[in-house]
């Protein structure tokens, strides 16, 4: 291939030491991609090969790449594939950073590398790594399967959506489709939360949060809860909390960020987090959020992956600052990411073709996620099922109660092991899975309680 330079590394090259690796080749390319976009691809293939393939993805807006080999990323690496005998690739679309949305002559959008990021990245990885593997073991891969989690479970969404035959199963862990109608509810709080003047402390919403897991029990049951809880924020009107006392204007503003973004006429603008979730966090130092209330700060503030999409990708504006938004201009950004990125939305129902050439799908999703609302997921699932005739003999969707994103300190998730290998029993046997065996860990990752999740199905 003209557009592609092979260059082979020695066994275990790099500067980072992993445990446990087999004796593998590591190839890198350089190929250049839509635009003429140099992308770097990374591919390891074991020498004990179990003649099986497996992509691998990135996560927020990258891709993957070479730094992605040792990340704990929420999915699948090259690293953790060839110790298990799976041939893998990773690769960065030509987008390396987060700074790549713009054209920096014009601010324009860059639609190239929008398109690599999208779906051509994800796609040259999967033909270049399986390539690879033929080239060094002399047959192509009898078995190609994919997993990635959040951006990488839209990257295999994508797969699925635009390139059904590249893959014969494909497990996508709280995926971030709906991408144009979701990344934005990120926005909501603080813009509700402005548009009152009323900023609530962190300790103020986790008596909110409180009281709604006590109306049902309390937190471990409702960490347990299928259904969305439905809960009157005024009922807690005059409680006391370290942050003050809850008034009528915090109760206003509580019960508004639950309801989530609606139009005019009342209709949903896109999925928000359930009532209950912990969405919030008082420390930058924290993760687990995508709002953050410090004490004695007049503003709210964003984690900074969303605010420099929203700076570059919506508003073309790099480095502005958005702890001052209200509603309106919520319901501007809103309007624009719809309009301007409806083709990158990863939300296409038609799973057809993926489903005729004998594909197979799982899906899996935690309620307690804070970062990409879960029933995003539902309704994606019931919307190809509505599209798509016989949709479980080819699809199956996991809703896991109290799994938050990435992390089950609070409920029960899959283990790469658990959804490997129901996938490869499904794609290779013929076995669908109808539970899959997960955990529950602590904040040190240790296990404190194994479990099941069942196979979500319609009313």
């Amino acid at each position: 291939n003209p557009n592609c330079l092979l260059i082979f590394l020695p066994t275990h090259g790099g500067a980072v030491k992993l445990e446990g690796l087999p004796e593998y080749c590591q190839v890198a390319l350089i190929h250049y991609e839509h635009g003429g976009r140099p992308a770097k691809v990374t591919v390891w293939v074991p020498l004990a090969w179990n003649e099986r393939f497996i992509g691998t993805g990135g996560g927020g807006i990258q891709t993957g790449g070479v730094e992605h080999i040792t990340l704990p990323d929420r999915g699948m690496t090259v690293a953790c594939a060839v110790i298990n005998g799976f041939a893998s690739a990773t690769s960065d679309a030509g987008n390396a950073d987060n700074l790549w949305a713009l054209i920096p002559e014009t601010g324009e959008l860059n639609t190239d590398a929008l398109e690599n990021w999208y779906k051509l990245g994800t796609h040259w990885m999967t033909l270049l790594g399986k390539a690879c593997t033929a080239i060094l073991h002399g047959k192509e891969p009898v078995y190609a399967y994919y997993h990635g989690g959040s951006g990488g479970g839209r990257q295999g969404m994508v797969e699925a959506q635009e390139y059904p035959e590249d893959y014969d199963g494909i497990w996508a862990s709280f995926p971030a489709i709906n991408w144009a109608h979701f990344v934005h509810c990120e926005l909501w709080p603080i813009a509700v939360m402005n548009e009152y003047g009323n900023i609530l402390r962190p300790c103020k919403l986790d008596a909110f949060r409180d009281v709604l897991h006590k109306s049902v029990g309390g937190s471990e049951r409702f960490y347990k809860t299928m259904e969305a809880v439905s809960f009157d924020p005024a009922q807690i009107i005059g409680q006391e909390t370290a942050d003050g006392i809850i008034t009528e204007a915090d109760a206003k503003v509580m019960r508004e960020i639950w309801d989530g973004p609606v139009d005019e006429n009342g209709n949903r603008l896109g999925h928000f987090f359930r009532p209950g979730c912990t969405f919030w966090s008082g420390d930058m130092q924290m993760p687990a959020a995508v709002v953050y209330i410090s004490m004695g700060s007049q503003n709210g503030f964003y984690y900074p992956m969303f605010t420099e999409y929203f700076a570059q990708w919506i508003l073309r504006q790099p480095g502005c600052s958005l702890s001052q938004i209200r509603k309106e201009d919520y319901y501007a950004i809103h309007s624009k990411s719809v309009k301007t990125l409806a083709a990158y939305d990863a939300s296409k129902a038609d799973l057809s073709a993926f489903q005729n050439a004998g594909g197979k799908l799982i899906v899996d999703h935690g309620l307690e996620d804070y970062i990409i609302p879960p029933d995003g997921s539902i309704d994606y699932y019931s919307r190809v099922s509505d599209v798509v005739d016989n949709v479980r003999d080819f699809f199956r969707l996991f809703i896991s109660p109290g799994f938050g994103h990435g992390d089950a300190r609070f409920g029960l998730a899959p283990t790469e092991e658990s959804g490997m290998t129901a996938l490869m029993d499904w794609v290779e046997r013929g076995v669908a899975p109808e539970m899959l065996s997960c955990v529950q860990t602590d904040a040190a990752g240790n296990v404190i309680r194994v479990g099941q999740i069942e196979a979500f199905q319609e009313d």
